[in-house]
């Protein structure tokens, strides 16, 4: 691709569209689709006027497009997609990737922006997760399903407070307030997989902060006292007490009845039924449209209506073996465990420490949640993960002189 010569510089478009996206995504999805497509039409804009220079975005590209690749080239293998062929199961928000990394290395924006989209993101995301508790009597969830609205607020509360050792004392109590909010969000939203994830984001924020020094008494009790005390309020609400309650009775009678029509009953039984569909196609997988169909197959006819009444195996790893195959698998381990060894590589040198830890606690959050629920093939959770994942993993590689701006942003 030639560039134009035409000089072009969209950095304020990209910074407006950085700072909406991350709480919009979850409360107004529509305006942060809108700061995605934004964000990929700039990538394009500085491809056309500057050419195409690779710097920083290889691997993402590489990552991204091999993911929706082995995605494409099921759909080719066994027909049969309920979508568009170009929006194989629904990733297509990975084509755009490079595009983003592109805006957001060529804009060159500072880590501090990065911060403030995530914690203002998570202040929003728990106003309206409160007003849906509180005043509708609902179960929180933003405007996207609970189990997708949990985890992602907790992920923006954990974004938030990573920079807390070494901030001044006006911007600890901000980010210590993002932190509460993103926290509280995700038990509103009374999500177990995001209640499960909250001890492993704080042994990953604790051993980040001690790698590099930051890492005190102080430190350490402060952020476990606030952990603890919202955990406490939590468990003086009913509704977070029966939910507790009806996974252990459900828990219970599963492992000593065998009653398996619960809510934990029936991700047992997928499981079981999707191993046991993979195992029989384990290269090629049965396709994207019969990853159900597969896993119930053998079912007995009571199990197999209720497992078809869902349309994935509540376990990302299953989804993408028995849809796609060891090669969908082994896409989908490279999208999430590529970018974190370079992020704990980068980490274990010393630099680029807010970036390295937003990475490391991105991949954790998705490589974790997946254990029990979707992790891609949902807009919002993809707008996410490209997002934060184009705005981290680029930086580690872009030019000297951005590298420069991203190290004085982040110390």
């Amino acid at each position: 691709m030639k560039p134009t010569g035409v000089p072009f510089n969209a950095s304020w478009l990209v910074a407006a569209s950085a700072l909406l996206l991350p709480g919009a995504v979850l409360i107004a999805p529509h305006a942060g689709e809108a700061a995605f497509v934004m964000l990929a039409l700039c990538g394009l804009g500085y491809l056309l006027a500057d050419g195409w220079r690779a710097e920083g975005v290889g691997l993402l590209t590489g990552l991204s497009l091999g993911f929706y690749g082995v995605a494409f080239a099921s759909a080719l293998i066994h027909g049969g997609t309920s979508g568009e062929l170009w929006n194989p199961g629904h990733l297509r928000e990975f084509l755009a990737a490079p595009l983003i990394g592109v805006a957001l290395t060529r804009a060159r924006l500072p880590t501090s922006l990065l911060l403030l989209a995530a914690r203002g993101g998570a202040l929003a995301v728990f106003t309206v997760a409160l007003y849906q508790f509180e005043a509708e009597q609902i179960r929180a969830h933003g405007a996207v399903n609970p189990l997708v609205f949990a985890p992602l607020a907790l992920l923006l509360g954990f974004f938030s407070i990573i920079g807390f050792p070494r901030e001044s004392a006006g911007t600890r109590l901000f980010s210590l307030a993002a932190f509460a909010a993103g926290c509280g969000a995700s038990i509103l939203a009374l999500s177990r997989t995001a209640w499960a994830l909250v001890p492993v984001l704080l042994v990953c924020l604790l051993l980040l902060w001690r790698h590099r020094g930051w890492l005190d008494r102080r430190v350490a009790t402060g952020v476990s006292l606030l952990l603890l005390t919202l955990a406490a309020l939590a468990l003086q609400t009913p509704t977070v007490q029966q939910r507790i309650a009806t996974t252990w009775d459900n828990y219970r009678a599963y492992t000593g009845a065998g009653a398996w029509n619960s809510s934990l009953g029936q991700r047992f039984v997928l499981w079981r039924s999707g191993l046991a569909a993979a195992a029989r196609k384990p290269l090629g997988g049965w396709g994207l449209d019969q990853t159900q169909q597969a896993a119930a197959a053998w079912l007995p006819d009571d199990m197999k209506s209720a497992a078809l009444r869902h349309n994935h195996l509540h376990n990302e790893y299953l989804n993408n073996l028995v849809a796609k195959g060891l090669p969908g698998l082994l896409s989908l381990l490279a999208l999430l465990f590529a970018p974190l060894a370079v992020f704990l590589k980068q980490a274990a040198r010393g630099e680029h420490f807010l970036l390295c830890g937003t990475g490391i606690m991105l991949c954790v959050g998705y490589a974790v949640s997946g254990l029990s629920n979707q992790a891609f093939g949902d807009d919002t959770m993809n707008i996410f993960y490209v997002f934060f994942l184009a705005a981290t993993l680029p930086a580690l590689a872009k030019p000297r002189a951005a590298l420069a701006t991203a190290r004085r942003a982040s110390t």
